[in-house]
């Protein structure tokens, strides 16, 4: 098995479209001196990861979280691989389950394996349509909230019913959603936002990458696919 180990960059894409975008993540005095600490051992451990041999990227201007997505989506389609493990908590790689692709969340006690049937039992939606589950219900740990009122129940329910988030207009609703749901269309344009901060892209072309981010991703997908 390969494993790629994915670093965050200083990203700011996510916080043109919300400005608030993890803003409320305040550290104190002594979390922000542990982090020093930390950070400074970073380039040790990145000179350990490459010498046990396995591939890692750090692409200025990009989240880990955009890396993955990517890089998940150019596994997947190799002809040699038949699994793709994600390992971390974020529930945001559950939009990224696929037959191939699973989520391996480390817990406590035991790893959890989280597959595309069990969000259709936990949470009413596909893989497809968690970003737009998330646009709706929020994400505390991210820091946006679309309307007021709305938690997961009622998020799930709203996209049963065929409410896409996706969608940039609320005009472009079908007209019995728009007649179910005429209160959503004051808040579109900020439903609309918090899905394109939820999203991951899976094409390195997407268009609200920046662009000055291209070279890496083409130069880290020819060592990607070298490695597999």
């Amino acid at each position: 098995s390969e494993i790629v180990i994915c670093w965050d960059s200083q990203s700011v894409w996510r916080k043109k479209i919300v400005s608030t975008y993890k803003a409320h993540r305040v550290s104190t005095p002594e979390q922000k001196e542990a982090r020093a600490v930390v950070f400074m051992q970073l380039p040790i451990l990145e000179q350990f990861i490459t010498s046990l041999g396995f591939m890692q990227f750090r692409i200025d201007g990009l989240e880990a979280d955009d890396l993955v997505g990517i890089y998940s989506q150019v596994c997947q389609d190799h002809k040699t691989v038949k699994r793709v493990w994600i390992y971390s908590t974020d529930a945001d790689f559950w939009q990224l389950l696929s037959k191939k692709v699973r989520v391996l969340r480390p817990m406590p006690k035991n790893p959890v394996t989280v597959a595309s049937f069990d969000l259709a039992k936990s949470h009413g939606v596909t893989p497809e349509q968690w970003a737009e589950f998330k646009a709706l219900a929020g994400d505390s740990s991210d820091g946006y909230k679309s309307v007021p009122g709305i938690g997961p129940a009622r998020a799930s329910t709203m996209i049963q019913a065929g409410v896409k988030p996706s969608l940039s207009k609320f005009a472009a609703l079908p007209a019995h959603v728009r007649k179910a749901y005429p209160q959503l269309e004051e808040h579109w344009d900020k439903i609309y936002a918090c899905y394109q901060l939820a999203y991951i892209p899976r094409d390195y072309a997407y268009k609200l990458l920046p662009s000055e981010c291209q070279d890496g991703i083409y130069k880290s997908l020819y060592e990607l696919r070298a490695y597999l």
